[in-house]
């Protein structure tokens, strides 16, 4: 993203910046000037943070531009261009931004809990680093960069193992992207979508049907996504990002690489969806979301949510999936197909 006269903001001087020779020796005090350009350096991160989830996307930029000038060496205001960026989908620029927040973040802070913050600063980057890679179907560069990510910090916080899940799933190594929920089971939607499908071309078709469902019942949007069809408008207010209709077309515009050459899972995800067990789940799990938006009763919510979590509870799913198989009729294992793209791993 470009200002209007042509400059990246991430770049660009801000006004009253002055050039020339730097003051004589008397009458600079660097102590001082250094201590206030951090500040201001960090209250302008805030301030972009704030534009940024205002939706002001160029103020935001203009800030974290400004904020990075002023200290260099701050890794957080490269990272927070790169996630302006990735979100405008100017996804070059986003890695440029990224690599730079990376080296900064490895070269230390100034703060007192530098290691802690230096490498979770480092791993916020080579997480930024991933997805652009993706974003690029730059799958080898990818590999290496959700590899190196999980050296890092072998408990991911930031989800590379399941994005490792995607890339087997994409090069048609379903047993390896199998393994790495076997391994650490997923937690959110996308996970549990990604495991259902591995679990599905793996021929283990109780698995893929519990995955499944668990994914639809978390995001009742994935459908619709994964069909290619605009979200419909639920009127559920969401508290997490993760239950809402953009992260679904996100999740479906991610994997379809593989869906693209297995339309053949597209139809077993929308005969699942539509078996009289599942969309009695999901009017469920809607009329509870959508009672919650308007109900102030503290009990009547609370018995709400300890209903949703029971609808969503992965042992009361595993128990009716045979039912759910049974109504799914005579299904067959998945035929083979051609990987979405060759990656050496």
């Amino acid at each position: 993203m470009r200002d209007r006269k042509g400059q990246r903001p991430g770049n660009q001087r801000p006004n009253g910046a002055r050039g020339g020779r730097p003051a004589p020796p008397t009458q600079r005090r660097p102590m001082k000037r250094f201590t206030d350009s951090r500040t201001r350096a960090l209250e302008l991160l805030e301030i972009a943070v704030q534009y940024m989830q205002d939706g002001q996307h160029v103020k935001a930029l203009e800030a974290a531009g400004e904020s990075v000038y002023l200290d260099p060496s701050e890794a957080r205001g490269y990272i927070l261009i790169g996630d302006i960026h990735l979100h405008e989908g100017d996804i070059s620029e986003a890695k440029e931004a990224y690599v730079k927040g990376l080296a900064k973040a490895k070269q230390g802070k100034r703060d007192p809990d530098i290691d802690e913050q230096g490498t979770f600063l480092a791993l916020e980057a080579q997480s930024g680093i991933s997805r652009c890679a993706l974003m690029l179907a730059d799958y080898d560069g990818a590999l290496d960069s959700l590899l190196a990510q999980l050296r890092l910090d072998t408990a991911d916080p930031l989800g590379a193992g399941q994005l490792l899940a995607e890339l087997y799933l994409f090069k048609g190594d379903y047993e390896k992207a199998r393994k790495v929920f076997l391994d650490q089971p997923p937690l959110l939607p996308d996970g549990f979508l990604v495991a259902g499908f591995a679990h599905y071309e793996c021929g283990d078709l109780a698995s893929a049907v519990s995955s499944l469902r668990l994914a639809l019942l978390s995001n009742l949007y994935l459908v619709a996504a994964l069909l290619g069809e605009e979200p419909p408008d639920f009127g559920i207010i969401h508290g997490i990002e993760e239950a809402g209709p953009i992260f679904a077309t996100d999740v479906a515009i991610r994997i379809e690489p593989y869906l693209s050459v297995r339309e053949e899972v597209v139809e077993f995800v929308a005969d699942l969806a539509t078996c009289p067990t599942v969309m009695k789940e999901v009017q469920a799990v809607m009329d509870y979301a959508r009672a919650l938006n308007t109900t102030a009763d503290a009990t009547e919510r609370g018995r709400m949510i300890h209903e949703l979590a029971r609808l969503r509870d992965p042992s009361r799913i595993d128990a009716t999936t045979p039912s759910v198989l049974t109504e799914l009729g005579g299904l067959t294992p998945p035929s083979s197909a051609p990987p979405a793209s060759e990656i050496p791993c």
